[in-house]
């Protein structure tokens, strides 16, 4: 079976990277922790995303939904969201806090 590869001729990888931020974008509002789930709604509502899903970037969706579902879990907070420490300015020591 020879012949080109139809997804690689008609889709950039720059498209793919556009996708992932919506796909990435929706998992975190629709609060998706299942890739089953994800790609039984990108087949019905997105077939752009399964597509894309499916023929080269299932390792990191899959991995993306596992993180999110461990922070869930653990009650992590990602560093953007901490509060940063509060310091003294003259010595630099690190203040407890209230």
């Amino acid at each position: 079976m020879g012949g080109a590869d139809f997804y690689a001729v008609t889709n950039l990888p720059t498209d793919d990277l556009k996708m992932l931020g919506e796909v990435f974008t929706f998992i975190q509002e629709q609060g998706i922790y299942s890739l089953a789930e994800l790609l039984t709604i990108s087949q019905i509502h997105h077939p752009e995303w399964f597509s894309m899903i499916a023929m080269s970037r299932c390792y990191v969706v899959d991995k993306f939904i596992k993180s999110l579902a461990w922070e869930q879990e653990t009650g992590y907070v990602r560093a953007a969201d901490r509060q940063p420490a509060a310091c003294d300015p003259d010595t630099g020591e690190v203040l407890p806090e209230k």
